[in-house]
């Protein structure tokens, strides 16, 4: 299955693997998958392809590549996915895959199209969420029982840790330790159906260092994601104990 690259006349850019399903085929899983990227400049596709590669081949996959940062704002770039997602005619509802900045983008389409989300691997995310609707959505649980992984690496992983560290340095990287769990904890309240999942030996680049962890991540929001109906969805693949909600994948 091809993922190939389209460029709109507006100079929106976008990644696109389509499966084409026979109306009335409940056999497979084909709610399509919107993965976001972070900041900073030229194409990121390469970095998400290994991750987009062993998505299932039943799923379609829409990397969504928004305009440079500098021209374009959160709610520009919903506006702009809601415009391709009608081009392209991919029905919801998707399954919402950001990394770091593109959180910020994913949390601003599920402010106002919560109906059209299936549920969220969130990687890395967290800080960037603007506090007009940051709490607003913690407090409405906002996703309901729709599954959330959350995905929290360590972002100062291979900086220097050494005993000339001076007091004042330690402290710091000691607060900015905590608050950005607090930060990646509290997403959690997104869900009552949710995973926490804690990577030490990660920096922050996760889509590209463990690409492993954030496909099972994936598998695992397919796995529980509910029907029209209210039933779970059948999907079976090999996960981790999932009696647990917090775990270290080695």
């Amino acid at each position: 299955m091809e993922t190939r690259q389209h460029e709109m006349k507006t100079g929106l850019s976008f990644y696109l693997r389509r499966v084409q399903f026979n109306p009335g085929d409940t056999t497979k899983n084909n709610t399509p998958v919107i993965c976001f990227h972070g900041s900073g400049a030229g194409s990121h596709y390469p970095a998400w392809a290994p991750l987009i590669e062993g998505i299932p081949n039943h799923t379609s996959v829409l990397f969504y590549e928004r305009r440079s940062l500098d021209k374009q704002n959160p709610t520009e770039a919903v506006q702009d996915l809601i415009t391709l997602l009608d081009e392209l005619r991919l029905q919801p509802p998707f399954i919402l895959v950001p990394h770091s900045y593109g959180g910020t983008i994913a949390r601003e389409f599920l402010q106002h199209h919560p109906d059209q989300v299936a549920g969220m691997v969130l990687v890395e995310t967290g800080q960037e969420t603007p506090t007009t609707y940051n709490e607003l959505q913690y407090r409405r649980q906002i996703l309901g029982e729709k599954p959330l992984s959350v995905i929290h690496a360590n972002s100062l992983h291979r900086m220097p840790q050494n005993s000339n560290m001076d007091l004042a340095t330690k402290k710091m990287q000691q607060k900015f330790t905590a608050e950005d769990e607090r930060l990646k904890k509290a997403q959690l309240r997104l869900s009552s159906n949710n995973r926490y999942v804690r990577l030490e030996e990660c920096g922050h680049h996760v889509v590209q260092q463990r690409p492993d962890v954030v496909l099972n991540e994936i598998k695992w929001v397919m796995h529980n994601m509910k029907t029209v109906d209210g039933d779970v969805q059948e999907y079976k693949v090999l996960l981790p104990d999932l009696g647990s909600r917090e775990y270290n994948p080695g």
